[in-house]
């Protein structure tokens, strides 16, 4: 299962994907936490910056899909390419299952479902969540 929280910067998103993810003893992924290692690592800030980092996300994700883990993702998530991002790769996901994909010890993959919950529009928790750069 794909979950993805959605919601304007501040507003807690990573929190209650953390949240999520430790109910459901899922893999939880950060936009904001690949970024922040991509501007670590001296890539320029900016839009392809940003991209890469939701490719990157995008792909950690489908590795833990096939996998048969759950996933969830927080990501603001504030334009329809990005959005789209998420639904590829349940889309994905559910295709490989379907087909009866091996991931690997004899197992199958699961199927995968996707939903997202957008958190509210006025900060929670108020930080950075300790990012240095993002």
């Amino acid at each position: 299962m794909l979950i993805v929280i959605s919601g304007l910067p501040g507003t807690g998103k990573t929190a209650v994907a953390a949240g999520v993810a430790a109910r459901l003893r899922a893999v939880h992924l950060s936009i904001d936490t690949v970024e922040d290692a991509m501007l670590g690592a001296g890539l320029a800030p900016g839009w392809q910056t940003g991209v890469a980092a939701y490719e990157a996300t995008r792909a950690a994700a489908e590795q833990n899909l096939a996998l048969g883990r759950d996933v969830v993702v927080d990501a603001v998530n504030d334009s329809e390419p990005a959005r789209q991002t998420w639904r590829r790769a349940a889309e994905r996901a559910a295709a490989a299952a379907a087909a009866g994909t091996d991931c690997g010890g004899g197992e199958r993959c699961r199927a995968g479902g996707m939903a997202r919950v957008t958190s509210a529009r006025r900060g929670i928790g108020g930080g950075s969540g300790g990012l240095q750069r993002v």
